[in-house]
């Protein structure tokens, strides 16, 4: 009996740790948002932020595009573009490709999740309702981990 309680309890902290989240905050465009904290920061400037999982599985990018005069309705018509730029580049078959509307914090914007030989792409054009700072957000993974690459897009917030 008292193997079975250790056990669980073990297991319990486990998980705990296992699904442990960083706050991080972006101060070059005052952005914020949450990853786990098996991320590792590659890029940190004034041009752009890039995290990767220690197991590879999935990739978090944010890349700023200042544009006071970039409107709400524009967003989906930018973000095809980028997206076509990018599917001449890759594998990647837009031809029945749609964006979708996200509302998140101060930003609103589109996004579109797009399959890469075996990695998905999630790739978001995000208009800042309160600043000129737009943002492009993008998050690479493999198949299974759609949750995550969806709770890091859902985390994004601005502060001043």
């Amino acid at each position: 009996m008292n193997k079975l309680i250790l056990s669980t309890l073990v297991l319990c902290l486990f998980s705990l740790f296992a699904n442990a989240q960083q706050h991080y905050q972006w101060d070059a465009h005052g952005i914020g948002f949450t990853i786990t904290d098996d991320f590792n920061i590659n890029t940190n400037n004034h041009e752009e932020f890039t995290a990767a999982s220690s197991d590879g599985l999935i990739e978090f990018q944010l890349f700023p595009w200042q544009d006071e005069l970039v409107t709400e309705s524009e967003l989906e018509v930018y973000l095809l573009a980028f997206v076509g730029e990018m599917a001449s580049d890759t594998d990647i078959d837009i031809d029945n490709l749609d964006a979708d509307k996200v509302e998140l914090d101060d930003f609103t914007g589109s996004y579109v999740i797009m399959n890469s030989g075996t990695s998905m792409i999630l790739t978001a054009f995000l208009l800042d309702t309160a600043s000129g700072t737009n943002l492009i957000a993008q998050v690479i993974f493999e198949a299974g981990n759609e949750d995550e690459a969806i709770n890091i897009l859902s985390s994004l917030y601005a502060y001043d």
